[in-house]
């Protein structure tokens, strides 16, 4: 179905979206669109270039195919000049990855992209052992001291950068950018927050600027004058003492005069707020104001990231002269046939980012990283549903985002499915997530989804209960149950308590006072949605806070919740309730407060009891999401998809 916003018309907002489609040029480099992957983070993938090859090539062919003009990928082999200390050289790893690399730029090639390499050294901010900066200066009190480089070091390091610029062309790329933002290397040189030296590299602006200049000058050297080279930058570190716009403003045209041919702009550093890689509780184009005081300084294109992916936004930004090219990260990851879409006018078929980051920049050790609203992610060749060898009449039970998931894949494949949940819309326990400040657009998904099943005519019957009577009187081949988990009671039953699900969606109930039972995701956003309601909050938790949430959102969350004056007690429970009158005992000691309502925020545990009545014939019955395992949304779309391609 096509918007009425098409890419041939005049958008709501008033802007043409054909701007996005015209060509454009990065030094001798000819991009067909302004629409580009930000180089964001593949974690293992990028680790693990050769063991992870395949993923590596279904990543970038679904993006290439996708429509982006470019594809900048981030640190991966040569392009990591922080993998090993200075003096050390490269190893196996090395040499492996360069057949990689070259397949990832043919593979771009052949759909139309262009496609370059971002240039990383993470300085104080790396996970090795070993850590180098331009002074011994920890990034946060709790970090390791990093190692001052030596002047011979730092040549070293200049070095490793030019020869990867050419190691990069040589096996096909179109370009390579150094990343001089978000507190790495580059950036600690430029910074005077991270920058104490009195040497060659730093004592005052003029040398601090030293390092980026001579890192520009080494890879047009090595690379070739005409080799586009890019700069991402952080047009602000947001974080006291820190680089600021205006600095930057006068910073870029000193790098661009070095040899630059295009700045990058994304914003922060570890430890700033907002974090790198905003979350649903941060703005649509935070980033803008630092477009508007660079650009204008500088004659090279510029490039903006940072939550853009709103069509008219982006159409917006790039007709306007804010920037040249619009930089999506993880908006291609949950949909890398945007552009594709944007192009022909079918803006409702765009599956959009919801900035959660729980399955991308929230996850963090050994794993791939994934997408929650596309766990298909750098698996989209093993994932493409494939036609069923025999189409069956499937029954899915629950109209949560796993159960419309599980649908949407086994409509595909052929079959014949029809989904039933008791309430009167589909989304399930999914539409109380979207409830807390900030969350709303968490209730695109379901409805993108919903757009996909009648797409495919799946039949959705809603307010109809599905016991196991209804269910073999139906007759279904399969059955997929995907009912969700049911409320946890705290083991006292206290008497006027109301839990989490009722005070979010009946609010009035929630007296001026209330006290929240409950220290994860679920009794932290319960207390936030009250607060912001005008509640007197006090949330009380165990040892922890937020264990089961990515430390960005739960970075903000917590932030939110001290800015509207919520109250947080580690290591409290409740002793006793007498009317208004709550007993805390907190780190074993007791105080009387207080609260009009107590509300029971302590999650949910799985319930697979209709599969249990469902159980003992011949009827194939498969049990997905919290039903099975109470996990988070990750999880529960995850099986969704899992089961739907595969039953």
């Amino acid at each position: 179905m096509k918007s009425e916003d098409s890419a041939g018309t005049t958008s709501k907002g008033g802007e043409d979206l054909r701007v996005l489609f015209q060509p454009l040029s990065i030094g001798s480099m000819r991009v067909e669109n302004r629409l580009m992957l930000s180089p964001t983070g593949l974690g293992a993938y990028s680790a693990n270039v050769v063991r992870y090859r395949e993923n590596l090539e279904s990543f970038v062919e679904a993006r290439a195919r996708g429509g982006a003009g470019l594809l900048l990928l981030c640190s991966m082999g040569p392009a990591d000049v922080s993998a090993l200390p200075p003096g050390r050289e490269h190893g196996e790893w090395y040499r492996e990855s360069l057949p990689v690399l070259r397949k990832l730029a043919g593979i771009a090639h052949e759909h139309g992209a262009r496609v370059g390499m971002q240039i990383v050294h993470t300085g104080r901010q790396g996970v090795t052992e070993d850590l180098y900066a331009p002074s011994p200066i920890p990034w946060s009190p709790r970090q390791p001291t990093p190692k001052e480089l030596t002047l011979d070091e730092i040549q070293v390091v200049i070095e490793r950068f030019g020869n990867a610029a050419a190691v990069l062309r040589e096996v096909g790329f179109d370009m390579v950018e150094i990343h001089g933002g978000h507190g790495y290397l580059v950036t600690e040189f430029m910074s005077p927050r991270s920058n104490t030296r009195n040497d060659e590299y730093g004592g005052d602006p003029e040398r601090r600027l030293r390092f980026p200049i001579e890192v520009i000058r080494a890879i047009k050297r090595r690379a070739g004058a005409d080799f586009p080279l890019s700069f991402r930058i952080s047009g602000s570190e947001r974080i006291d003492g820190g680089l600021t716009p205006e600095d930057m403003s006068l910073i870029t045209p000193r790098l661009v005069e070095a040899g630059l041919d295009m700045i990058n702009i994304s914003g922060g550093a570890y430890g700033s707020n907002p974090v790198i890689v905003a979350p649903y509780s941060v703005p649509f184009g935070f980033n803008l104001p630092y477009a508007k005081t660079i650009k204008p300084a500088v004659r090279v294109p510029v490039a903006l990231v940072g939550r853009l992916w709103d069509p008219h936004l982006m159409a917006a930004v790039v007709a306007n002269g804010t920037a040249d090219l619009i930089a999506l990260g993880r908006a291609l990851w949950a949909d890398p046939d945007l552009p594709r879409k944007l192009r022909a006018g079918d803006l409702d078929e765009i599956n959009h980012c919801v900035a959660c980051n729980q399955g991308c920049i929230d996850r963090v050790g050994p794993k791939p990283r994934t997408c929650l609203v596309n766990p298909g992610w750098g698996r989209e060749r093993e994932m493409t549903p494939q036609p069923a060898k025999r189409p069956r009449q499937v029954l899915i039970v629950g109209a949560g985002p796993a159960g419309l998931e599980a649908a949407r894949l086994a409509a595909q494949r052929g079959h014949a499915v029809t989904v039933l949940d008791r309430n009167s819309r589909t989304g399930g326990r999914w539409l109380l997530a979207t409830l807390p400040p900030g969350k709303e657009e968490l209730g695109g998904f379901v409805r993108w989804q919903e757009r996909q099943l009648r797409k495919l005519g799946v039949r959705v019957e809603l307010g109809v209960l599905a016991d196991a009577a209804e269910i073999r009187r139906r007759a279904p081949d399969a059955v997929i149950i995907a009912t969700g988990g049911s409320v946890r009671r705290d083991d006292r039953s206290l008497a006027g308590a109301i839990g989490a699900d009722e005070a979010l969606t009946a609010p009035w109930k929630v007296g001026a006072r209330a006290l929240v039972v409950g220290g994860d995701r679920l009794g932290l956003e319960t207390g936030e949605f009250l607060a912001s309601r005008g509640r007197k909050v006090t949330v009380i938790a165990g040892a922890h806070l937020g264990t089961d949430m990515g430390l960005t959102t739960r970075f903000h969350l917590l932030n939110h919740l001290r800015d509207l004056g919520a109250v947080i007690k580690r290591k409290a429970e409740i002793a006793e309730v007498t009317g208004t009158r709550v007993t805390l005992r907190i780190d074993g000691k007791e105080q009387v407060e207080e609260f009009d309502t107590v509300v029971l925020a302590t999650g949910y545990t799985a319930d697979d009891s209709l599969a249990k009545e469902l159980g003992g014939g011949a009827l194939e019955v498969h049990v997905i999401g919290d039903a099975a395992n109470v996990r988070d949304g990750l999880a529960a779309i995850a099986d969704g998809a899992a089961i739907g391609l595969r039953i």
